[in-house]
C-alpha cells in the first residue's frame, strides 16, 4: 500500500529537481544572480510546481 505513495513521492522529487535546475540555469546565465539566490529560486520553483501547473490552466 505504501509503493504508490513512495513511486509518486519519487517522482514528484525528480521533476522538481529537473524544474528546479532549468530555473537555476536561467537564473544564473540570464539574470546574473549570484549561485545561493539562484538556487533558491530554483528550489522555490521547484518544489511547487504542481500549484503553477494548476494555475496555468
Amino acid at each position: 500500500m505504501g509503493m504508490p505513495i513512495l513511486a509518486g513521492l519519487i517522482v514528484y522529487l525528480i521533476i522538481a529537481l529537473m524544474i528546479g535546475g532549468i530555473f537555476v540555469h536561467i537564473e544564473r546565465k540570464h539574470r546574473g544572480l549570484a549561485w545561493p539566490k539562484a538556487i533558491g529560486v530554483g528550489l522555490t520553483i521547484g518544489a511547487f510546481w504542481p500549484f503553477l501547473l494548476l494555475a496555468a490552466f
